[in-house]
């Protein structure tokens, strides 16, 4: 299994670099080229696969820390969890960007059963939940007493592929989703430090 910093340096190493690419080679020429290259097929899985960055992320990394820690630590992550969208949606009322379909509106196409939305772009909630996510279930798939090196590796790709379709559906410029991907990385560290010292305190105490 890839030790847990491993995991955070590889997210580092490909959404930095996609961000510095994407900077010299043109933010809203990378998000139309990634939004532009479409079939039928991939506009069906990207429609519903954008949806694993939503509540069953959600749910399925909550409930699997009350199953394996009990609710004491269960309620810390569903809490922290709770923090994490906070944050993005007061990021987001803040700087209430302009999506796509506003900035580059004749660009942006409908996609059968996607609801464009047209404001607070920035950051993409759906991409900072998904690696929040993602790494809590990798950390307890890691401290399990069996555990599945491939199943962290499935987990990170399901994440790029929901930063991926944010800006496939018209949803996200590429700035969204990599500064997204880097806030939910950064807040779950955030979490994992506030969660050691509480465990370090206690184990003090006794």
């Amino acid at each position: 299994m890839m030790p847990q910093k491993i995991t955070q340096y590889i997210i580092y190493g490909v959404v930095i670099s996609v961000g510095l690419i994407s900077v010299a080679l043109g933010l809203d020429d990378i998000t139309l080229g990634i939004h532009s290259r479409n079939s039928t097929s991939t506009d069906v899985f990207f429609a519903f696969f954008t949806h694993w960055g939503e509540w069953p992320i959600i749910s399925i990394a909550i409930l699997t820390a009350l199953w394996k820690y009990g609710w004491k630590n269960g309620l810390f992550w569903g809490i922290a969890f709770a923090a994490e969208g906070l944050i993005i949606t007061g990021l987001k009322l803040l700087f209430n960007k302009p999506r796509p379909v506003e900035r580059l509106t004749d660009f942006i196409r409908q996609i059968d059963g996607v609801e464009l939305a047209h404001w607070k772009s920035f950051p993409s909630g759906h991409t900072a939940a998904v690696f929040f996510g993602t790494l809590m279930l990798i950390k307890f798939n890691r401290e399990s007493r069996i555990n599945y090196p491939v199943i962290g590796f499935i987990l990170l790709i399901a994440a790029f592929l929901v930063g991926y379709s944010r800006i496939y559906l018209g949803q996200h410029h590429i700035e969204d989703v990599v500064v997204g991907s880097l806030l939910g990385l950064w807040l779950f560290q955030l979490s994992e430090i506030i969660l050691n010292q509480r465990t370090s305190a206690k184990n003090e105490k006794t």
